[in-house]
């Protein structure tokens, strides 16, 4: 990857879908945001932290839940 591409991999990986500490690979979705990030298209964040919630609420694998700050400020304005 070119410096670019590795700078937003990095920024979806620690903020769009987090990952645990050591997950750093490139999956299919991974690769899409950052194709999506460097053309300059809009991401649906919402839509995005619902997909990941459901999809680690429906496995048994261990996944990192992730957007906590975001969904504390949430509830506390709820």
């Amino acid at each position: 990857m070119i410096p670019l591409h590795q700078l937003l991999f990095w920024f979806v990986i620690k903020n769009i879908i987090p990952r645990r500490q050591r997950c750093n690979l490139a999956d299919p979705m991974d690769m899409c945001y950052t194709d999506l990030f460097d053309q300059g298209e809009q991401i649906k964040l919402p839509a995005i932290m619902i997909s990941h919630i459901g999809r680690i609420a429906n496995t048994t694998k261990d996944y990192h839940m992730g957007y906590g700050f975001l969904l504390t400020s949430v509830s506390e304005k709820l």
